[in-house]
């Protein structure tokens, strides 16, 4: 099934709405930056929409049974729990967990420059060019 951008798009804007980012600009924008970072870089339709949805599990805005109902496509759904952290949960954990999903790599890419709070991802893969 083709995924509606737009849809997604308005959905993550609405389950974020009252959220704010650490600056105290709306949390939305991360999120359009993720799903705009995914589509510059020649992601799919269906990683785009893992970019508006990547925080929603992990931030509480959607549980994981919300989720599994969206009209979606699975592998979007498979890339935004792969992108969920769970509670004491070692990095490297959940670094194997995004690199063992096709396609949650790409996502993880595009949301870490836009959250300077977090470590560059590249570095727990041992990527060339890492910081």
């Amino acid at each position: 099934m083709p995924v509606d951008l737009e849809w997604v798009e308005r959905f993550a804007r609405e389950r974020h709405a009252a959220q704010v980012d650490k600056a105290g600009r709306p949390y939305a924008e991360h999120l359009a930056a993720v799903a705009g970072g995914i589509a510059e870089r020649g992601g799919s339709p269906d990683q785009i929409a893992a970019g508006w949805l990547h925080d929603a599990v992990e931030d509480g805005v959607l549980t994981e049974a919300e989720l599994a109902s969206l009209d979606v496509p699975e592998t979007t759904r498979r890339m935004v729990l792969a992108m969920t952290k769970r509670r004491g949960e070692p990095a490297a954990d959940y670094a194997a967990r995004i690199l063992a999903e096709p396609g949650a790599r790409l996502v993880k890419e595009s949301d870490s420059p836009t959250t300077p709070t977090r470590p560059d991802f590249r570095c727990w893969t041992n990527q060339p060019g890492s910081g």
